[in-house]
């Protein structure tokens, strides 16, 4: 009856565990789904077309350091500790003034841009879109 006994509390410890591990992989395999999925979703932008975006204080920039991927996955999961480590490190940044009058005057500049809603988020590139 002992060994029973004991079978029967090592099952009811791995229950208890079960659902947390559950809670993680899943979480996991979720966060990895929306991290393919932002991936696909970065697209080059024309400043042209991000300006308006500028005009309601949307955009980000997104230090080159980062993954804008990485960057969607932490505002879209609310990863608040991260993001604001982020933000007090000046690697997520709002344009300056100079950056705006800087960007109105090449209306072809180029960014790499995820829209995490209600957000732009955006990172330099040195290329121009063919026209």
């Amino acid at each position: 009856m002992a060994p029973l006994r004991a079978s029967y509390s090592k099952m009811l410890v791995l229950l208890s565990i079960t659902p947390a591990i559950l809670t993680l992989l899943f979480s996991t395999t979720m966060t990895q789904s929306l991290h393919t999925q932002l991936s696909q979703d970065i697209d080059l932008a024309r400043w042209s077309w991000l300006e308006s975006h500028a005009q309601r204080d949307a955009i980000v920039l997104v230090n080159p350091a980062l993954g804008l991927a990485d960057v969607g996955v932490a505002i879209a999961t609310d990863n608040t500790q991260i993001v604001q480590h982020w933000i007090a490190e000046q690697l997520l940044l709002k344009p300056t003034q100079t950056q705006i009058i800087e960007w109105d005057a090449q209306k072809v500049k180029e960014f790499n841009a995820l829209i995490i809603q209600p957000y732009v988020l955006i990172q330099e590139v040195n290329s121009t879109i063919s026209s």
